[in-house]
């Protein structure tokens, strides 16, 4: 099923996730990928070290958790932090399915509902599509 969630930033907050993504490092996405989703992975993620990490998890996260939607729909026990992932010319993500179980030994979750956020209004680029 998939739910949309209109207006998770305002204007000012997606500027601000914006101008740190355009700092940080990037690295290969399929360094968080399954065994399965490495073969169809092609895209870049902010590098988990990265100085930005930090503030964005909190900007994004915390407008996400407080939207009104998210909360009926999702009721979530935990919250993985998220992949800021992106998309040059040539690059996707095949046709997969995520992970049931996700993180490090010792740190496994299920991971049942996946999140994406759209950064990018669709009018400025094209594919994209999610199914």
């Amino acid at each position: 099923m998939l739910i949309r969630l209109p207006s998770v930033l305002d204007r000012s907050e997606l500027d601000s996730v914006r101008r740190l993504l355009a700092s940080a490092a990037f690295v290969d996405g399929k360094l968080s990928a399954g065994l399965a989703a490495k073969r169809v992975k092609n895209n870049q993620e902010v590098d988990r070290g990265a100085r930005e990490i930090e503030q964005l998890n909190n900007l994004l996260m915390n407008k996400l958790v407080q939207h009104p939607l998210y909360q009926s729909a999702a009721l979530p026990l935990r919250i993985a932090a998220p992949y800021y992932a992106r998309y040059t010319s040539g690059m996707q993500y095949g046709e997969h399915v995520d992970d049931p179980v996700m993180g490090a030994d010792g740190q496994l979750y299920r991971s049942d509902l996946a999140i994406t956020i759209f950064l990018s209004d669709p009018s400025a680029y094209d594919g994209g599509e999610l199914a």
